[in-house]
């Protein structure tokens, strides 16, 4: 499974899952990446939340500050976008990175392919 991720960017974005305790960073010629925790243990809201900070499901859709969720100024479009984000957190939060790799007919160790590749932070 390859993907055209940037080198750097990639690297960047390794660094913010170790900083999070997702993945271990090992050193050395035989040096990489492995999972924290056991896949299963590991929510796919976890890894985004870690890449790009979802606030919530009641987060506006038209990004207007002054959408409260619960009081009287809601944007025109609250009903509608607060039921499908609930839906889209909820999946995210009881889906995690073995259930990912087990739908793809992955072991975890090959989703993560990157020993030797490149550099541990």
């Amino acid at each position: 499974m390859a993907a055209d991720v940037p080198f750097h960017y990639l690297a960047k974005l390794l660094g913010l899952l170790v900083r999070a305790h997702l993945l271990q960073a090992n050193r050395g010629k035989h040096g990489g990446y492995r999972l924290a925790r056991p896949a299963e243990e590991i929510t796919v809201l976890e890894v985004i939340n870690t890449i790009e900070p979802i606030v919530g499901p009641r987060q506006c859709l038209l990004w207007r500050r002054d959408c409260d969720c619960e009081g009287e100024s809601i944007c025109a479009v609250h009903e509608a976008w607060a039921s499908v984000m609930t839906k889209v957190y909820e999946f995210l939060q009881g889906t995690t990175l073995a259930e990912i790799a087990e739908s793809e007919g992955l072991e975890m160790p090959a989703i993560l392919g990157l020993e030797g590749q490149l550099p541990s932070t």
